[in-house]
């Protein structure tokens, strides 16, 4: 790697170029030959001889390409031949020319295959033409990965009743622009439309009031200050002809969102779309994903998986959600906070059991930290999600219908402090003896916020010897060895007690012990890192109590955050049916629209190019689950006969207004009978036409 670009991260992709294939020279950390920004697929290595002869003559039939002799003359290195019309290195008028160009001289030897690369520049004037310049060079520069939009995230839509949830995964958030090198990522733009070509989408329009893009029915972006309108160079404006772009508001990230404002039984579409920020320095127009659906001639269609399509509905009438949110049980560990479940897609739970752990990493070379974690299946033990570094308490990623809230505030040390609901002393008539818990910084040496457990154990005799802390200070240490009445152990793993030395600042009217604002300074086990300064105070302000002494202890907890050592497990039950009081469900059951009259709003369009009627349709709502519905003319006679499918989330059933036959049904009356079980339910719809 001679010039040095080579990025492990993102280039140790192994000798056929392409990730996760397993092949040679795959994640191995060195540079492989086929791997992008190394040897020959790196332009940079390559021997750049540049342009060493160029002759632009009028008019176009001056030079003739079979007179060899001439030619070899003009190709020759060293010459650059333009004619009078060519000022400055401007042309001053427009002429029918041509030009030659060279570059040279190199060996090509019987055999042997050189590739070389032309870039023929246009510009409407010069700074035109050095802005496209500017532009080919970068491409070049880039191994040709011209800018692109991120990765299109991978979308799910989830129906209910009255809203629509869509979630989707990060992909495109960790997208690399190997032409930019840079992470790019800015924002998701959703769009909205009732037609699978987005066409009741509101219309962008560009300077000349020309529809050049959808606009967005949701935006979210990168709270990052970068926002407000992209603004190009003069250029770059105008070769995308005023058209405009909005970079968001920093409003932040999710990767989820909830639409409320749909009609159940209604069909929907939606796309979303992940941009980046573009480049003015480099003048770099936005990039942001497509949304295409496809529809055949057959109604058949094909979504890019940014695309969805879904109907809202109610869910059947004796529907049972499963439970919504819980606590995690914790199996082991001591940290602060518990996990919560939280369900995103009801349809998708399982009948299931988990185990959720954590990887750990070292902070300051003395605490550790979990800033991961990982999901098994307790039952199979298979990895459902495996180390997985975005966490917290919302925007989860989502797995088997759910997603875990984890409040990670704990994960930064600076948010640990001493917990005062379990702080105390094993003697009440202590309690006006106050402690308070602070970092401290001394002499460039600062201490860690350590979220351990430490218990102040008192005696009658003054044996036991505080430290001037040397190993952490040094020769100049600031405390002197003090004769006290207490030993202190750190009780994080109460199984395991570890003595720690202390320094003791202590009063002269209680030397050697406790007193209104003594001081003690605790340390690691391994007495190398300070951890807490503890301050007492007489709550009573008298500084008339009595020292502790034999048998007195002093717990003090500090809030702890998740570590390796904590394993939590939770279980899942997907929704259930309850068929108890089934008249009162079938009480629920509606018709829409009642009366049916011409055509319905919940009617999909035709195929484009296609002519007709279309369909028609009615719903039937809060059908319990399994239910027959009949339809009846008025003279009784049996003209279709319907069956919910068993889909707990859906409790519609839809009527194509079709008999048994296939054949359009008339205008009129009709009666229909709902059945669930040994319970009924009777009423009529009418169609007008």
């Amino acid at each position: 790697d001679n010039d040095g670009d080579w990025d492990q991260k993102q280039d140790d992709v192994g000798a056929d170029g392409k990730a996760d294939t397993g092949d040679p020279g795959e994640n191995d950390g060195v540079p492989t030959d086929g791997e992008p920004h190394f040897d020959s697929k790196d332009v940079d290595e390559s021997d750049q001889i540049g342009l060493t002869s160029f002759d632009y003559f009028v008019p176009s039939t001056d030079v003739h390409p079979n007179d060899e002799a001439d030619m070899w003359e003009r190709l020759k290195p060293g010459r650059f031949d333009v004619p009078e019309s060519v000022v400055d290195n401007r042309p001053i008028r427009g002429e029918d020319g041509d030009f030659i160009f060279g570059s040279g001289y190199f060996p090509l030897y019987a055999g042997e295959t050189q590739s070389f690369s032309i870039a023929l520049v246009y510009g409407d004037n010069y700074q035109s033409v050095v802005r496209t310049k500017d532009i080919a060079q970068l491409i070049y520069n880039s191994n040709y990965n011209f800018p692109r939009a991120p990765e299109r995230p991978t979308v799910h839509a989830v129906g209910m009743n009255g809203k629509v949830l869509l979630y989707w995964d990060r992909v495109a958030e960790s997208s690399y622009d190997k032409s930019l090198q840079e992470y790019d990522f800015e924002g998701y733009k959703i769009y909205k439309s009732t037609d699978p070509n987005f066409s009741d989408c509101k219309v962008l329009t560009n300077g000349y009031g020309e529809g050049v893009a959808e606009y967005p029915y949701y935006q979210m972006d990168l709270d990052n200050d970068v926002k407000g309108f992209f603004y190009p160079d003069e250029l770059l404006y105008n070769l995308v002809n005023g058209q405009p772009y909005y970079l968001g508001d920093d409003t932040g990230i999710q990767n989820t969102f909830v639409d409320e404002d749909v009609e159940n039984g209604r069909t929907y579409y939606y796309a979303v779309c992940a941009y980046d920020h573009g480049s003015v320095e480099k003048s770099i127009y936005p990039s942001e994903n497509s949304k295409s659906i496809t529809q055949d001639i057959t109604g058949a269609m094909t979504f890019e998986r940014n695309t969805v399509m879904v109907t809202p509905n109610a869910p059947v009438s004796d529907y049972v959600p499963p439970k919504v949110s819980q606590a995690m049980n914790r199996i082991s560990g001591i940290s602060t906070a518990t996990p919560y479940v939280e369900i995103v897609d009801e349809k998708n739970v399982k009948d299931a059991s988990y185990i959720v752990t954590f990887r750990n990493k070292l902070y300051r070379n003395e605490v550790l930290i979990a800033d991961a974690y990982t999901v098994t299946d307790s039952l199979t033990g298979d990895t459902i999600m495996a180390t997985n570094d975005y966490w917290g308490p919302t925007n989860g990623d989502v797995f088997d219908g759910i997603r875990l809230s984890f409040n990670t505030q704990y994960q930064n040390l600076n948010n640990v402090f001493m917990d005062t609901n379990t702080t105390a002393w094993n003697d009440t008539s202590l309690h006006d003896i106050e402690v308070l818990a602070t970092d401290f910084e001394f002499k460039n040496v600062k201490s860690i916020r350590c979220p351990y457990d430490y218990i102040l154990v008192f005696h009658n005799n003054y044996t036991y010897p505080s430290s001037k802390l040397t190993d952490i200070f040094g020769s100049s240490a600031p405390l002197r060895v003090i004769q006290t009445n207490l030993e202190i152990f750190d009780v994080t793993d109460p199984d395991t007690p570890k003595p720690i030395e202390f320094g003791l600042l202590d009063t002269p009217a209680y030397p050697g012990t406790i007193s209104h604002f003594a001081t003690i300074f605790l340390t690691t086990p391994d007495s190398t890192q300070l951890s807490w300064r503890l301050v007492f105070k007489d709550s009573n302000l008298t500084n008339t109590f009595t020292p502790p002494g034999d048998g007195d202890t002093l717990c003090v907890v500090f809030q702890k955050p998740f570590t390796a050592s904590d394993r939590f497990s939770f279980s899942m039950k997907p929704s259930t049916l309850n068929n108890t009081d089934m008249k009162t469900k079938l009480n629920m059951v509606k018709v829409v629209p009642n009366p049916y009259i011409v055509s319905s709003e919940f009617e999909k369009p035709l195929v484009y190019g296609l002519r007709g009627r279309g369909e028609r349709i009615m719903y039937f709502t809060h059908v319990p689950s399994g239910a027959d519905i009949r339809i009846y003319s008025p003279d009784g006679t049996l003209v279709r006969h319907l069956k919910h499918e068993n889909i707990a989330q859906d409790g519609s059933v839809i009527w194509d207004l079709k008999s048994a036959e296939g054949l359009d049904v008339s205008y009129g009356v009709y009666f229909y009978i709902v059945e669930a079980g040994s319970d009924s339910k009777s009423g009529k719809l009418a169609i007008i036409k």
